[in-house]
């Protein structure tokens, strides 16, 4: 029985994504749409690409299989939780839930929003070209998931059948997606545009494919339960999974070079304004397009009638999974959509000295604060939320190489939390590190919202 619940809240846990692939913005609130620059531009914003710190001189940022990141969103999944109840007890026995764990499991787990988002950037490079703008080039991998968890669908898993009681399944909901994306990006300042509103304004674009590896997804749902008086369980309507796949059986491989399971097209489109040294708004909208999925696809649909009589008992487990009537049929290809968002931000600098530290010796700029508006675009696909999120944060330069960063987001799939990281910066190498939930550092044992992200570029004057 504690496998059972395990696997569903772990491969439920792997269900709604906010991930972001800038290491920097993930430790500033989210932020970035205004202030992000370089290599960071990228999915962010790429009018930014134009962007340089006050001072920088460098013409091309690379880098190479250095840069990572996987967070976690959920409301009740926690390191404790896990050893707690699915770990067995000191001596490596077996635990048997009484109703009060059953109790404390359900209602911390039940209607629950979960989310997972995995990233791993194989190569990215941006580098100015003399009077022509900024090009940049990057190849990743991106696994966002997303699920929701009906009370009903874990309390008939726990408990049994109840008498006289529907059990209505129809809310689950689950997406998946493995895709690599590569990302042709290009930006320019307009240097005649609205000049009595903007010192500088810039404008970018990216082109990006999109290789599909995976896909596991509900195509419809109106699966429910009821009981009678005597205990019996009888099931009505059906659950109809779509997935498609590199390979035909139901294992999953790393894709390597592998032949591709869907390919699509994502754009991005960005504006940057800088109305003074200090103030700079920036807005954009990424990941507009769509997924052609292909390969291997296959229907999986659930239905049945069939009477159990005590489903926490294994033996009516296994007879419940010998007459749910499981049906794969080969379908033709199916396209979705990507996770476009919309992003406004603002950006204020300070160059003032501040507690008696002189401007000019951190090349001007001390502080840099970030405010962003976040909106998910996308209802139906994996790794985003239509729940808007707001985003605050800032880098202080204590030094010419040490940045500090802190921040905070509120809303989206995230609630609210506060981010953390810092930059160290040299003139050949700049490395980031950061979280988006502080709690991943202090008390990682307890915290259901875990990211941690790592990011190392090399800078070529």
């Amino acid at each position: 029985m504690k496998k059972i619940i395990a696997l569903i809240l772990l491969v439920t846990s792997l269900a709604s994504a906010q991930y972001s692939d800038n290491v920097r913005s993930l430790s500033m609130g989210r932020t970035g749409t205004a202030s992000s620059y370089n290599i960071d531009a990228m999915n962010l914003n790429p009018a930014n690409l134009c962007l340089v710190k006050p001072g920088d001189k460098t013409k091309m940022y690379i880098n190479g299989m250095t840069t990572g990141g996987y967070l976690l969103n959920s409301k009740f999944l926690t390191v404790n939780f896990y050893n707690k109840y699915f770990t067995g007890d000191d001596n490596g026995n077996g635990k048997y839930w009484t109703k009060e764990d059953k109790l404390d499991i359900l209602e911390k787990s039940k209607d629950s929003e979960l989310g997972m988002g995995l990233g791993y950037k194989f190569i990215s490079a941006a580098f100015k070209i003399p009077k022509a703008g900024v090009v940049g080039f990057s190849i990743e991998d991106k696994v966002f998931a997303r699920s929701f968890l009906p009370e009903d669908m874990l309390r008939l898993t726990l408990f049994g059948n109840e008498l006289n009681r529907s059990y209505d399944y129809s809310e689950y909901r689950v997406e998946a997606s493995w895709i690599r994306q590569i990302n042709f990006s290009y930006a320019n300042v307009a240097k005649n545009f609205m000049k009595k509103t903007f010192q500088q304004f810039s404008w970018g674009v990216s082109l990006k494919p999109q290789l599909g590896y995976y896909y596991l997804g509900i195509r419809d749902n109106n699966l429910n339960f009821t009981t009678n008086d005597s205990a019996q369980i009888t099931s009505h309507g059906a659950v109809t999974f779509l997935r498609s796949s590199i390979y035909s059986s139901d294992k999953i491989f790393y894709p390597g070079l592998s032949p591709l399971a869907g390919f699509g097209w994502g754009f991005d489109i960005g504006f940057n304004g800088k109305i003074n040294n200090k103030w700079s708004i920036g807005m954009s909208i990424t990941d507009i397009g769509y997924m052609n999925w292909y390969g291997n696809n296959y229907e999986y649909k659930y239905a049945g009638e069939f009477v159990v009589t005590d489903l926490a008992k294994s033996e009516q487990l296994d007879t419940l999974r010998n007459l749910i009537n499981g049906k794969k049929t080969y379908i033709s290809a199916f396209q979705k959509t990507l996770p476009a968002t919309l992003r406004i931000g603002v950006n204020y600098k300070i160059f003032k000295n501040l507690f008696g530290v002189k401007a000019d010796s951190l090349s001007k700029e001390l502080v840099s604060i970030s405010v962003d508006y976040i909106q998910g675009l996308s209802k139906n696909a994996a790794g985003t939320s239509t729940v808007p999120a707001f985003g605050a944060g800032a880098e202080f330069f204590l030094s010419q190489f040490f940045i500090p960063r802190i921040g905070f987001v509120a809303g989206g799939a995230e609630g609210f939390l506060i981010s953390l990281g810092a930059g160290l910066d040299t003139k050949y190498i700049l490395f980031d590190v950061g979280t988006h939930n502080i709690a991943a550092i202090t008390d990682i044992n307890n915290t259901p919202k875990f990211s941690f992200g790592l990011n190392l570029k090399l800078k070529i004057p």
